[in-house]
């Protein structure tokens, strides 16, 4: 009896993990439905992303700081869970395909920074 307990834990844990699958693959797809994308885009996302991943730090005024927590939750709101990183590549993006006039004077806009990590 203890091999037939066993056989029925295994098959339930499977079935459970199954399941699993399957709801986290319909949430995707309502997902998709929802923000007006392909469901095969995240794939396509996660493939393109095979470039080697640099760590870096860098020095910013707490207003734009600030204005990453506030692009988080406007992406939240729209159904999109996004962290820093993501925030800032998409700008990087957003940046490489503007003309060049309004690149300078977005970058001219800016304040500017004492670069350098701050003395204690």
């Amino acid at each position: 009896m203890g091999s037939a307990k066993k056989d029925m834990k295994k098959a339930l844990g499977a079935s459970l993990k199954a399941e699993e699958q399957a709801v986290k693959n319909r949430f995707e797809k309502a997902e998709s439905v929802f923000a007006g994308k392909d469901v095969s885009a995240k794939e396509n996302r996660t493939l393109k992303a095979t470039s080697k991943v640099i760590r870096d730090s860098f020095t910013m005024i707490e207003k734009d700081y600030d204005l990453i927590s506030a692009l988080k939750e406007r992406y939240l709101k729209l159904g999109i869970s996004v962290n820093k990183s993501q925030i800032l590549r998409a700008g990087l993006n957003a940046l490489d395909n503007m003309a060049d006039e309004k690149l300078i004077k977005i970058v001219n806009d800016l304040a500017e920074v004492k670069t350098g990590r701050p003395t204690t």
